[in-house]
């Protein structure tokens, strides 16, 4: 049982040692703590690199929704000076994409609006965003309801395209998830 799980861990470890490999300068990376997630942000592409998070049923499975609506994208006040990018994201073709999406954070004001800060958000293509990333939050759900407990990574790889008033956001060219299960000691 250990060595399936060395193996899982050793595999997951691997994929972000690749990742972060790709962000060139380790100094640009800031690593940014709110309540529900964790972001490595980089300053010089103004988007996460990755994003950590554990996810649990009572975090998204109240029984009256705490975060409120009418929230819109806003500056991580941990990192002010490169999150201030909402002028940037206006008026581009691309979805703001959440890496961890708001609905599995309803239980608690403060995580609800945290989920908006951009540490959180990067660009992505509408029909992406629509048919296959808001599928992966779906995917997470179902998984931390029946496993009561999951750990996800997220993170961006590469340049694609960039957007911004004065072009300095990156939509990456791939995005990723990894669902680790701590019950099964799986990822998927």
């Amino acid at each position: 049982m250990q060595k399936g799980i060395l193996k899982g861990t050793s595999k997951l470890v691997t994929i972000l040692f690749i990742v972060f490999s790709f962000n060139a300068n380790a100094q640009d990376i800031v690593k940014i703590r709110n309540q529900n997630f964790t972001s490595y942000f980089s300053k010089s592409q103004h988007i996460p690199a990755l994003v950590v998070y554990s996810l649990t049923p009572d975090m998204f499975n109240c029984i009256k929704m705490k975060g409120e609506h009418g929230i819109t994208l806003a500056t991580d006040p941990q990192l002010p000076d490169v999150t201030a990018l909402k002028d940037d994201y206006n008026n581009s073709l691309f979805d703001n994409a959440q890496m961890m999406a708001a609905d599995e954070n309803t239980c608690d004001k403060d995580a609800y609006i945290e989920s908006f800060y951009f540490t959180n958000v990067m660009p992505m293509p509408k029909n992406l965003y629509k048919e296959l990333w808001e599928k992966l939050h779906e995917k997470e759900v179902v998984k931390a309801k029946k496993f009561k407990k999951v750990k996800v990574f997220a993170g961006t790889v590469g340049r694609n395209w960039v957007i911004g008033r004065d072009n300095n956001v990156i939509v990456p060219e791939w995005c990723w998830k990894v669902i680790y299960i701590p019950k099964i000691g799986r990822a998927s």
